[in-house]
């Protein structure tokens, strides 16, 4: 009875894809032939898709389909948007991804895997996880948030199915998920899925047999410490990894090098959190001569650690301590090689909170302007930006009234 509701419940699924692709397709006068073309199919192929005859089985399909049809995700996959712009924390549909992640994992054995189809092979599987990090670093949270339900289940299943080898790359894969929607959660002040999602990529990348991949999960614990206000347990856990790593720094490779460094930055963050002054400034010593050997800006396990990088922590360990001016004064850095949108618009978030520190509210909000320009949805569910609002709003002042509302209303703060 449960698979055929759930063979039910696909059917539907993709028929109304297939109808959303329909109607956002004649919306930008395109044939199924002109479409079909641009996304390398056939128009067999997409009318078989629009009329529910045939699944997308691959995310990165309905990626290309959206960046073709200039929509999100989101749009294609139907139903109430996961998140609803502008109203901060009431977003709707989160009950899905709440529900996907505190499923019991089923390696476990308490449950059957959550998908009892076949899964895909895992050379399908695999862009799709990529797919996932590109929407997480290009601030596309509503769409990311729609997909992930279905691929965590997919690759849970998969950890099942597969054997040998093509296990542990299952569970690599799977820990990597897990750290996408860590990364996420943390973005929506879910901090409580977002320690379960990081601890579950721990588990996942010690059964793949990844040391430097459970780092990375380590690195993503820390942050959500952080986010819990317990920047103590940060530091210790990720410095608990970095030791881990320590007995092969001397001939490090550049992913250990990297994975190093950038455990090193969330623990000075931490420290900073602490009030740890002396901490923080010695951990990030310790980051800028790892980016030093490197020399080049790397992006290893979705940490773009390297000196520009660690020059955007010499801008956010100041605001953490409240050196406003000091944080400011080091601020003039070249962002723009930095592949994330995120990482960009979060360096000029902690500029504005600079600014409000050094009692500059205009350029603050000029500056989350430029961040909102750069990454809507950066900044319109950041929790921290959302206080930091309620903050300028309290000493509003004229010449910033109109700009500074209208920020407040987008954010969520003001009706």
């Amino acid at each position: 009875m449960a698979s055929k509701t759930r063979a039910v419940m696909e059917r539907e699924i993709g028929k109304r894809i297939g109808e959303n692709i329909a109607i956002h397709r004649r919306s930008r006068g395109l044939s199924q032939v002109v479409l079909a073309g641009l996304v390398g199919r056939t128009e067999s192929w997409l009318s078989q898709i629009e009329r529910g005859v045939l699944r997308i089985d691959r995310l990165s399909v309905l990626v290309e389909l959206a960046r073709v049809l200039k929509v999100e995700v989101g749009d294609l996959l139907g139903g109430p948007p996961l998140l609803k712009s502008g109203n901060g924390s009431g977003y709707e549909g989160l009950p899905a991804l709440r529900h996907a992640l505190l499923r019991p994992d089923p390696v476990a054995g308490i449950l059957e895997p959550d998908a009892e189809d076949e899964p895909r092979a895992l050379a399908a599987l695999h862009p799709d996880v990529a797919h996932t990090w590109q929407l997480l670093h290009a601030c596309h949270y509503a769409a990311l948030a729609a997909v992930l339900p279905v691929l965590l289940a997919e690759l849970r299943s998969a950890t099942r199915a597969f054997e040998a080898d093509d296990r542990a790359v299952a569970f690599r894969l799977l820990a990597e998920l897990y750290q996408v929607v860590s990364g996420l959660m943390k973005k929506l002040g879910e901090a409580d899925l977002s320690w379960i999602a990081a601890e579950r990529s721990l588990v996942g990348a010690e059964r793949a047999g990844a040391p430097l991949l459970a780092a990375a999960g380590a690195w993503r614990l820390g942050w959500t410490y952080q986010t819990l206000g317990r920047p103590k347990d940060a530091i210790e856990i990720v410095m608990a990894a970095a030791a881990a790593l320590e007995s092969g720094l001397g001939a490090a490779s550049p992913p250990h090098l990297s994975m190093w460094g950038s455990l090193h930055l969330n623990a000075a963050i931490a420290a900073a959190q602490a009030g740890e002054r002396a901490a923080a400034r010695d951990l990030l010593g310790e980051a800028r001569a790892a980016a030093r050997r490197l020399g080049v800006d790397r992006n290893d396990f979705q940490t773009f650690f390297g000196p520009t990088n660690v020059a955007i922590y010499e801008v956010s360990i100041p605001v953490e301590l409240g050196d406003g001016g000091i944080a400011v004064e080091r601020a003039g850095i070249d962002t723009s090689g930095v592949k994330s949108l995120e990482r960009r618009a979060h360096h000029l978030i902690d500029m504005a909170r600079g600014y409000g520190q050094w009692a500059k509210d205009s350029e603050a909000v000029h500056t989350l302007l430029e961040a909102e320009r750069l990454a809507p949805e950066e900044v319109h569910y950041n929790v921290m930006v959302r206080e930091f609002v309620r903050d300028l709003l309290r000493r509003e002042r004229r010449s910033i009234k109109r700009d500074l509302r209208g920020l407040a209303q987008r954010v969520g703060v003001l009706a």
